[in-house]
């Protein structure tokens, strides 16, 4: 879908890239850009880059990158119009329509409004005759009418077609409803029903609109909850159950359950700052979205070995989006919903004030951590805890527990500290290591992330980045290329596009930035853009200029007589 050009200049020029990527990521001056901790994936050092006079960012550890339209669709999972439609709205403009941007819109209210009338009709369903067994099951779990309402909890009908009967009877079309992940198509063309049979949980965007489902089975059914399917307007990596609540109640700390019931009960017991994934494991998104409402985070998840597991992944997503993690351990293997049910409000109060820092967590974990008796056991917990402890950035926090472990075990401070030190250099020659191979590995360097970008001819290709780059930051170097004839040059088709585009621009007067072609490039492309914008060492431009011509129009001639030399052969061959 096309959005004027001039429009896209206008919206550019008044989103500065570090204002908006700074709402996301906390970023530090560093020579003439900023740095932080990519929001994109997860890691300790910084790698994510941004260059305000260029309006590009880009991760050289990911590889993520674009302009700051794109910087928005990757941080809310957004197409491109609606990315610019969040970005003219904090900008004070208004996204001019066209026939395209009309269809897109009303198709996406057409979704919007189709998933909350289904809500609308599992609620009622609930509350009739129909939902007699739904209702029940959620009065065993000790919800009231007001909880019951203010999640909108329904249930869906045992029925193969009850609610497509219904959303047809309010005009949707079978496609509608497929595409909203309503409806399920099976192996023979027949149309049914997804959820059937379920306690349903709504899901909300941050704007209040239903979104997608949740369905709990009645019976031995499986699976036993089932969600729904990612749709134009859902995205399970992307939101959070109850986010919607939890944003209005401006929380200095966010609960973090496993489930709906446990989230739904949380609430009702008062802790009104609880929030749950999607039924997946986190995700850094995830992540990014409860550190955009508050700084610290408690883990709540289940005390099974699963939800042990996900605890340990889920405090390093977490700490690298930049949160403060604590994990409250529920005794008895119970969930939450399962304890405050048996124990009562005042009782998870209490665990919540017991909780623990995530390092102390990781140390309690640990093999042997409550065994020291054997001289065995105790060597095998110190050098995991020293290796843990190694792993810590923050010295004050780590002579802490450095302290701590050495009182615990009746070891020498001064003992356990040398072995930290040992696991901390063998940490730092492991990481030299690693960046002295990806620097020395010329291919890794020189090829694009994407498998589909990849380079046949590195030399050709690493000419044709640099005139790439020389264009975007020069581009009055464009009147130098008049007269060449550069088209049929380029090996890597992106450059070829970008030329092209850039060629295009310069003509018409417009700014070379990486958004200018946001409606162009693939996400793999825009980073492909940014990484050359952010690694292509830039020298004296003319004379580079005339070394990258020279080099695409050498590599030019070589393959022409190579294709020579091969079709000869094919033909002599023929003969």
């Amino acid at each position: 879908m096309a959005i004027p050009e001039r429009f896209i200049d206008e919206l550019i020029d008044r989103c500065d890239i570090v204002d908006v990527v700074s709402r996301y990521v906390p970023l530090k001056k560093q020579g003439s850009g900023y740095v932080g901790l990519c929001p994109f994936h997860s890691e300790k050092t910084p790698s994510f880059h941004v260059q305000r006079e260029k309006g590009f960012f880009h991760c050289f550890g990911c590889g993520a990158g674009g302009g700051v339209i794109q910087f928005v669709m990757r941080a809310e999972n957004l197409p491109f119009p609606e990315a610019v439609a969040v970005l003219a709205k904090q900008a004070g403009l208004t996204v001019p329509e066209d026939a395209e941007n009309t269809a897109y819109r009303r198709r996406r209210e057409t979704l919007l409004n189709l998933q909350r009338d289904a809500a609308r009709f599992f609620y009622a369903t609930l509350q009739s005759p129909s939902g007699a067994e739904g209702l029940a099951y959620l009065r065993r779990r000790g919800l009231s009418d007001n909880t019951i309402r203010r999640f909108g909890l329904g249930f869906a009908p045992n029925r193969w077609d009850a609610l497509m009967d219904a959303m047809r009877a309010k005009g949707y079309e079978k496609t509608d409803m497929l595409e909203a992940g309503l409806l399920v198509e099976g192996r023979e063309g027949r149309v049914y029903d997804r959820f059937r049979n379920r306690v349903m949980f709504p899901i909300l965007s941050l704007r209040g609109d239903v979104i997608g489902f949740g369905g709990r089975v009645m019976d031995d059914s499986q699976p036993k909850y089932l969600n729904s399917p990612e749709t134009p307007v859902f995205a399970k990596g992307r939101n959070l159950f109850a986010m919607n609540l939890v944003k209005n109640e401006r929380p200095s700390e966010i609960l973090l359950a496993e489930g709906y019931m446990d989230v739904i009960a949380l609430h009702q017991a008062g802790f009104r700052t609880a929030v749950a994934s999607l039924g997946t494991a986190l995700t850094p998104e995830q992540a990014r979205l409860i550190k955009t409402y508050a700084e610290n985070v408690v883990l709540v998840y289940d005390a099974d070995a699963a939800g042990q597991k996900a605890t340990a992944r889920g405090i390093d997503i977490l700490k690298s989006a930049g949160l403060n993690v604590r994990i409250l351990r529920v005794p008895d293997g119970k969930d939450p919903d399962e304890f405050i049910r048996k124990n009562g409000a005042d009782k998870f109060a209490q665990l919540l004030r017991g909780t623990q820092g995530d390092l102390e967590y990781r140390l309690s974990r640990l093999p042997n951590a409550a065994d020291h008796d054997a001289p065995e056991k105790k060597i095998a917990y110190l050098k995991a805890a020293a290796e843990l402890l190694a792993s810590v950035d923050d010295p004050i926090e780590r002579d802490v527990y450095l302290q701590r472990v050495a009182a615990e075990t009746d070891t020498t401070l001064d003992a356990l500290r040398i072995q930290v030190n040992t696991a901390r250099k063998s940490r730092d020659r492991s990481a030299r290591r690693e960046e002295t191979r990806r620097t020395l590995n010329p291919v890794r360097n020189v090829q694009p992330a994407a498998r589909e970008l990849r380079y046949d001819n590195p030399r050709a290709a690493r000419a044709e980045e640099g005139l790439i780059a020389l264009l975007f930051f020069d581009p009055t170097l464009t009147q130098r290329l008049a007269q060449e004839e550069l088209g049929t040059l380029f090996t890597v088709p992106l450059y070829a596009k970008l030329y092209s585009l850039i060629q295009n621009r310069i003509h018409d007067g417009g700014v070379l930035t990486p958004d200018a072609f946001a409606q162009e490039l693939s996400a793999d492309e825009a980073s492909q853009l940014s990484r050359i914008l952010a690694r292509t060492p830039v020298g004296e431009p003319d004379r580079a200029l005339s070394d990258y011509i020279a080099v695409m129009r050498q590599e030019h001639m070589k393959n022409a007589s190579l294709q020579a030399l091969i079709d000869a052969k094919k033909i002599s061959g023929g003969q």
